[in-house]
């Protein structure tokens, strides 16, 4: 990648941290915002999960239509157009806070797919370190994201909370531009829409999806039963959340660690080995300090999997990056939409930590398939 390809990836990167920082202010305060709008325990969990259900439905959709379009007015359309999801959050009813959250989930998916397939497109050799770049950008607005917006409600209600996502996007939606003007999609995909799933038939792409899915009902089951783990950790019901950042901090430290990990991650090898500690860490550890290690160790694996998925897909779908980073999202949406209510309707005598083994043990499978599948393609080529 030339040195205007590495200042696009860093502008990307600003984009993606100043969004995810206001996406994650809001969420600090929608269970007190409902609650004020007179909605009950359920309202919140359908305002809140309203996000996932639109995102995982728009991710090919948007994905194919970046494909063809190109990213250089769609992805800045795609953060700064949450100026909208903000007004609608401000009027202050449980149907605007859905309508926003559904918005917000189509515009999400054009913003992501495009800034994802353009760098895979942008550089074919380092596409790994640069996913971790902007994931990682993304995991740290989204930690910081709540203590403001925490911060913004105790001190001016949640108004204001909700007006700082509607400037944060347009800033991102500013850096955006700034990557991308004069970016063009390949002459090839003018005029057409590329078709999202034939690469499925490719081993390594139909196994990849495979772990995508499975690494978003992990995490699905991490966030939902949270208490019942802290529990287990040893702490408080309540100290849920820190169980959740120990997880996303080792997510974070795992992307921005890509730079000087990339060589490895990319090995054949690492979907074995890496779910092979994942699984033995939860398998010893049921409780106390050993559990919150197993769940940090997991947290670092899942997240530099995830940027390895995407770029697998990026290059088996050549010319169809955004697609490809489409159905991978799609695939991690779903995983994270069905993960606990599976979990409750097929084991409900499974304790969470249980389930979190369970949920090792079929990403462990998934792993070890994509690594002889791996290399035995490698070795026919």
């Amino acid at each position: 990648m030339g040195k205007s390809g590495s200042v696009n990836v860093w502008l990307l990167s600003a984009a993606a941290f100043l969004y995810m920082a206001g996406v994650g202010a809001t969420l600090a305060v929608f269970p007190v915002a409902v609650k004020a709008a007179g909605g009950s325990d359920l309202d919140v969990g359908l305002v809140i999960g309203a996000w996932s259900l639109i995102y995982l439905l728009a991710n090919i959709p948007a994905g194919m239509v970046l494909d063809k379009a190109g990213p250089s007015r769609l992805v800045p359309l795609g953060f700064g157009m949450n100026i909208l999801v903000s007004a609608l959050y401000m009027g202050g009813s449980i149907p605007l806070y859905l309508a926003g959250r559904g918005l917000e989930g189509v515009l999400e998916a054009l913003a992501w797919t495009g800034v994802f397939g353009y760098t895979a497109k942008e550089n074919k050799e380092g596409v790994l370190a640069s996913f971790g770049t902007v994931y990682g950008s993304m995991a740290l607005g989204f930690t910081l994201g709540p203590s403001l917006g925490s911060a913004l409600y105790s001190a001016a209600g949640e108004k204001t909370v909700f007006a700082s996502l509607g400037l944060f996007s347009l800033a991102a939606g500013a850096a955006a531009w700034a990557a991308l003007r004069g970016v063009e999609p390949p002459r090839s995909s003018r005029g057409r829409i590329l078709p999202p799933l034939g690469g499925l038939r490719h081993p390594v792409a139909a196994l990849s999806v495979a772990l995508a899915f499975l690494i978003g009902m992990f995490e699905s089951n991490l966030v939902s039963y949270s208490p019942g783990i802290a529990a287990a950790v040893g702490l408080p019901e309540s100290g849920g959340g820190y169980v959740i950042s120990t997880y996303y901090l080792a997510s974070l430290v795992s992307q921005f660690g890509l730079r000087v990990t990339h060589g490895m991650v990319e090995g054949s090898l690492w979907p074995l080995l890496a779910y092979t500690v994942v699984l033995a860490g939860l398998a010893s550890a049921r409780s106390g300090l050993g559990l919150a290690a197993a769940i940090a160790v997991a947290g670092f694996v899942d997240a530099a999997t995830t940027s390895r998925i995407q770029a697998r897909l990026s290059g088996i779908l050549e010319g169809a990056e955004s697609t490809a980073i489409g159905l991978g999202n799609a695939s991690w949406a779903l995983g994270y939409t069905t993960g606990a209510p599976l979990h409750a309707s097929l084991a409900p005598w499974a304790g969470p930590v249980e389930w979190l083994f369970v949920m090792a043990a079929a990403m462990f499978a998934a792993a070890a398939a994509l690594s002889a599948v791996e290399r035995l393609w490698r070795g026919r080529r």
